[in-house]
């Protein structure tokens, strides 16, 4: 019997802790109107692709890019990670360097294959068949650029 009041008063409080938080999420601060929103489609349109970088790579050496990628693969044994864009071009890095890094660690854990993630890197020139050479600066799953 307490057993039960106990699972029915947890149960009316964490229904009443949404109903405030979905309320004032959902209401207006004073002075300031309701704006229209777009909605957002499942995945980022990328102002830029890697195959455009690699053509410009002259432009874009030594440059931080950000941008929305996939994740294609995880080598744990060689320490490489790979992203694939919109138009399937793949980028491969190395990511020995910042693996110590506590925000790398976080993400790594939850890392998943075929989910977007914005990515940042240094741009390097390309190699010898054409890919570009870069090194990751970070990368983050793409779902928190939606959160509020």
């Amino acid at each position: 019997m307490k057993l039960r009041t106990t699972i029915l008063t947890a149960v009316t409080l964490s229904l009443f802790v949404m109903a405030i938080c979905c309320g004032l999420a959902a209401q207006t601060p004073p002075g300031r109107t309701a704006q229209k929103t777009k909605p957002q489609t499942d995945a980022p349109r990328p102002s830029m692709l890697l195959a455009d970088i690699a053509k410009n790579v002259e432009s874009y050496k030594r440059k931080t890019v950000t941008m929305p990628l996939r994740l294609k693969h995880v080598d744990r044994v060689f320490e490489k990670i790979a992203f694939y864009d919109t138009k399937n071009v793949d980028i491969v890095f190395d990511y020995a360097s910042i693996k110590r890094d506590p925000q790398f660690q976080s993400n790594f854990a939850t890392i998943r294959e075929g989910m977007m993630y914005t990515v940042s890197f240094v741009v390097r020139g390309t190699g010898a068949l054409g890919e570009i050479a870069a090194d990751l600066v970070k990368f983050e799953p793409a779902i928190l650029d939606r959160l509020p």
